[in-house]
């Protein structure tokens, strides 16, 4: 059902294998710290052909639900030495999974100075010459002018990884400049020396373009869009707390929505959370009325402030338990940040069940920490023998 790319920056060589089911529910930091840690010596230097750069979406990528919009890009770091993993939300993790793409591996270094651009385009997997793809002083453009001439190639809807001249020199602080998110906007992320790396290894850029997503749910009927559902009204909870100044109650209507359900998932908890109920305003607003706009704005911010304040982590006294749910977000691809600590306990029982309608067998809460501990575990090996080991060059 998955596949994933092996490209070899040597010889040029781009072949597409099926993924082992063992690997199917990986994704993400997991999947990419299991590839480093048994397909590269840690002793590699970061900048020499011994190290693997991979190219990897979370395990629910392409479910309906635009917080697992993340991407991750890893390798051993030419700023840190160690098992650096990027995140950043973009299409380009719906666009693999339109290809049932989970990831691709990139080995090796071409013996020229030659530079390419990977092309993900609707399954098919190449390298292209930059200098096929942007004839003239390709070497010379910074990484918006770039990103600009390969969309001017490849379409606006084309999602974009590029670096410029900081990389070229080996700067591990260089930037990576990554299009293809929410309105295309260009992002301009922190590289955590893997910019540099992408530079070694003559991979200029990286290019994603795809049709409309595959959704991997599709196997399990309607089991995994409903709970995808429920993923999504929960998130719409937690932002009332976050954009509150914006829309005071406009995210509860949105919740009364799920009075269509015969079992609303989020209305009864947001309800309960603001001091709302379905026909009108809790007791504790005295008077107030829906219509009271500026004062029912300051009650609900003096609310969330004493929320906030008083907000225990899901994890209290844990701090190993947290961590590992860390990890295992970041394996999901779903942006850990979006929900305020005390929504991640019910987010993890929420994906448990997504991944038994995804994947069949037994998932539960403990299930993806314990994913979560075997990341953390791995990584840390990494770099506990990477730290041990002198740098080999080749």
């Amino acid at each position: 059902m998955y596949r994933y790319a092996r490209i070899n920056m040597s010889t040029g060589n781009v072949r597409v294998f099926d993924l082992p089911r063992e690997r199917w529910m990986l994704g993400g930091r997991g999947l990419i710290s299991q590839v480093l840690y048994t397909e590269m010596n840690p002793g590699a230097d970061p900048l020499s052909p011994g190290n693997v750069l991979v190219l990897a979406s979370g395990m629910f990528a392409g479910c309906p639900l635009s917080c697992f919009d993340e991407v991750f890009l890893g390798a051993k770091s030419a700023s840190t030495g160690q098992m650096q993993i990027l995140r950043f939300m973009s299409r380009a993790s719906r666009i693999m999974a339109s290809m049932n793409m989970r990831l691709a591996i990139i080995e090796g270094r071409p013996s020229t100075e030659k530079q390419y651009v990977l092309v993900m385009d609707r399954g098919r997997v190449e390298l292209q010459p930059v200098s096929e793809l942007l004839p003239g002083s390709y070497e010379e453009l910074g990484s918006y002018a770039l990103n600009e001439g390969l969309h001017r190639h490849f379409g606006g809807n084309a999602c974009i990884m590029s670096w410029g001249h900081a990389a070229a020199v080996g700067s591990p602080e260089a930037s990576l400049l990554v299009s293809g998110s929410s309105d295309n906007i260009l992002k301009n992320i922190p590289g955590l020396g893997l910019s540099a790396v992408m530079a070694a290894k003559g991979l200029r850029a990286i290019v994603l373009r795809g049709g409309a997503p595959l959704s991997p749910q599709k196997t399990a009927g309607g089991r995994a869009d409903s709970i995808c559902r429920d993923t999504a009204c929960l998130l719409r909870c937690a932002r009332v707390h976050n954009d509150l100044e914006q829309t005071p109650y406009g995210q509860v209507s949105l919740c009364r929505a799920c009075m269509e359900s015969t079992q609303p998932p989020c209305l009864e908890r947001v309800c309960a959370d603001l001091g709302l109920s379905p026909d009108g305003l809790s007791p504790e607003f005295g008077d107030l009325s829906l219509s009271d706009e500026d004062a029912l704005r300051r009650r609900l911010m003096e609310r969330c402030r004493q929320r906030t304040a008083s907000a225990n982590a899901v994890f209290p006294g844990e701090d190993a338990a947290f961590e590992q749910a860390g990890a295992a977000f970041d394996s999901m691809g779903l942006c850990r940040n979006a929900l305020p600590p005390e929504e991640q306990e019910r987010t993890l029982t929420l994906m448990a069940d997504l991944a038994r309608a995804v994947y069949g067998g037994e998932w539960s809460r403990d299930s993806l920490l314990r994913m979560g501990a075997e990341t953390i575990s791995r990584e840390r090996a990494f770099n506990d023998w990477a730290g041990l080991q002198p740098a080999e060059n080749e």
